[in-house]
């Protein structure tokens, strides 16, 4: 897939490359994560390369495997984690690993506040809104 910006050609690769190098969990994080949800090595490699922001074909190349292959670990990423796609099963990820391994200022935190912080927004709004009714 390929995005046209200002008469240049940006690809879902270019882009992922841009964030490939923000590390979201560390190796003891993923060292937890693998455990809990048993997974193998490979689908251990995989999950780390989605949660750069790659996409499927990107992930067969740097691995040197079939599409297919990648999209069956995947699957099976899925169905460990009972998530249905790819956003889901990072948040997953991030937010069992904050559990243990919570660390003030880091990205993961700073993501993990964000989303606390709009859930409450969320709420207040709902008890406004139940209030004018």
């Amino acid at each position: 897939m390929s995005i046209t910006m200002n008469s240049q050609s940006v690809t879902d690769a270019d882009s992922a490359s841009e964030f490939s190098s923000v590390t979201l969990l560390n190796e003891q994080q993923w060292s937890y994560l693998q455990t809990k949800y048993n997974m193998t090595r490979r689908e251990m490699q995989i999950a780390k390369l989605v949660c750069r922001g790659l996409g499927n074909e990107d992930i067969a190349q740097s691995l040197t495997i079939r599409h297919g292959t990648v999209k069956t670990h995947i699957r099976n990423l899925y169905r460990k984690l009972w998530v249905h796609n790819k956003i889901s099963m990072l948040l997953r990820f991030i937010q069992d690993a904050s559990v243990f391994f919570s660390n003030p200022g880091s990205p993961l935190q700073m993501l993990i506040d964000t989303k606390q912080t709009n859930e409450a927004e969320q709420e207040n709004e709902t008890q406004c809104q139940e209030a004018v009714l």
